[in-house]
């Protein structure tokens, strides 16, 4: 069985293709974490300040930790709970999702909670008062589609794999043209096996410059002798 012969396009196709896939797949990966990171991260400030907010105005109630305290404090766009040190807590009258569901996936910072296909954003944190430790919790009234998201995702995917076919597209051609003067080469070498042609010609990229001079210096010896 004759042995496959080495190809330099074939070979330097290959190598920058997956150059270009792994380029790619980085670039998908990053805006895809990217993304993640940059919504959570604006909701985050936005809760956290929401959290401090409520933190600060029940600190400075002399009354304590009372039901009318917390419901005369407005949050247009928030529910709020609020557990203190003693044991008691108070929540807002139309919090969403359910506190026992709030409760199973409350952690300290962000927290996602998923219900009925939709994920509500909440901020959890812990704030030190005088007598007691106030757990203020925060959940953002409007939930949103995770599918928001994966649509974001998936249009990505396609910009990078459309990316990733127009590179491979341009470095075909790349490789074609750049690789044209040694298929000329070969022709030229064709014809003056055949007697046809007495010289290569010169005018070649640099790369093969030096190549193509010595094999007209040594047909110019083989002529002399």
């Amino acid at each position: 069985m004759p042995r496959k012969r080495f190809s330099i396009k074939r070979k330097l196709f290959t190598f920058l293709t997956l150059t270009g896939l792994i380029c790619t797949g980085l670039i998908f990966t990053s805006h895809t974490l990217l993304i993640d990171y940059i919504h959570d991260e604006l909701h985050r400030e936005q809760l956290l300040s929401a959290a401090n907010r409520l933190s600060e105005k029940l600190k400075s109630n002399k009354e304590g930790l009372t039901k009318s305290t917390v419901s005369t404090y407005v949050l247009s766009q928030y529910s709020a709970h609020i557990e203190d040190s003693q044991g008691r807590y108070f929540t807002s009258e139309d919090i969403k999702p359910n506190i026992e569901l709030i409760r199973k996936f409350r952690k300290p910072g962000i927290f996602h909670i998923p219900d009925n296909g939709l994920s509500t954003l909440g901020y959890n944190k812990i704030f030190n008062s005088e007598n007691s430790q106030l757990n203020v919790t925060i959940i953002e009234r409007d939930s949103y589609s995770p599918k928001t998201l994966d649509k974001l995702h998936i249009l990505i995917w396609t910009i990078s794999f459309t990316v990733l076919i127009v590179i491979t597209i341009i470095i075909f051609f790349g490789i074609t043209v750049s690789l044209r003067p040694l298929k000329r080469m070969s022709t030229q070498l064709s014809a003056l096996k055949k007697g046809t042609r007495r010289r290569l010609d010169e005018d070649v990229p640099e790369e093969f410059n030096e190549l193509v001079k010595h094999l007209n210096r040594l047909l110019e010896s083989y002529e002399k002798n």
